[in-house]
């Protein structure tokens, strides 16, 4: 057992943890299973994107947010992506 296992599963019975694990497995197979890792892997992208995004020469970053627009991700989305590049607005 991994030391993370060992931790969640101290000081419970053996009946416990496989009521535990049946109910993991379960809870992964259901929708609102499916949709917590749905979100949790977006939110690794969007992690990932930001990182890739800050390190990006500025002519990129505009050419990518005109792209997210013209794909239909409306306007927002591409002002969103701008922000997230580290672009301002001054005045």
């Amino acid at each position: 057992m991994t030391e993370d296992r060992e931790r969640l599963y101290r000081g419970m019975t053996p009946e416990q943890i496989s009521a535990h694990e049946d109910w993991v497995r379960r809870f992964k197979a259901s929708d609102a299973g499916k949709a917590a890792a749905a979100a949790r892997e977006a939110e690794r992208l969007d992690r990932e994107r930001g990182m890739h995004v800050t390190a990006m020469p500025d002519e990129a970053v505009l050419a990518e947010a005109i792209v997210i627009v013209q794909r239909g991700a409306g306007l927002s989305a591409g002002v969103i992506f701008l922000r997230e590049a580290g672009f301002e607005r001054r005045g």
